[in-house]
């Protein structure tokens, strides 16, 4: 693995913060935080958003969105561990970083980082979009 491979975080359009512009940092356990291997998921599902929704249905919003960020951006002392989980070979978890440390990453990540699902491919995120995102999301479950 280099450092300029490619992974990506789902996120759920509810941690979209709509004042601040930005998504709250969520997801860290004691079992790390979970991740896709980009290259795996193309070659393994066609696309990205092909693996989010058949691997990620349960944590993922319709559509999904996802953080792609690469490994040379993670703390010196973060680990990618790869762990086959629900079948998904291109699983990993992200091990030894801090719950802040994760944070000051997902909170200095521009916008511009995060990707929406449109059919089997992507586009980069705005924040109009994902506030509109939001807003039909908060609509949809009152």
């Amino acid at each position: 693995m280099g450092l300029d491979d490619e992974f990506a975080r789902v996120f759920h359009i509810d941690d979209f913060d709509t004042e601040a512009g930005r998504f709250r940092s969520v997801g860290h356990s004691k079992d790390g935080i979970s991740v896709s291997c980009v290259v795996c998921a193309e070659f393994y599902s066609g696309s990205i958003c092909s693996h989010i929704r058949r691997t990620k249905a349960t944590i993922a919003s319709e559509p999904p969105i996802f953080w792609k960020f690469k490994r040379r951006q993670l703390p010196v002392d973060a680990k990618l561990v790869h762990c086959i989980e629900d079948a998904d070979i291109c699983h990993h978890n992200v091990m030894s970083i801090s719950q802040g440390g994760w944070k000051r990453m997902v909170k200095s990540a521009p916008v511009s980082g995060f990707y929406v699902c449109v059919s089997p491919t992507h586009v980069q995120a705005t924040i109009e979009m994902l506030g509109h995102m939001k807003e039909t999301w908060e609509e949809s479950i009152r």
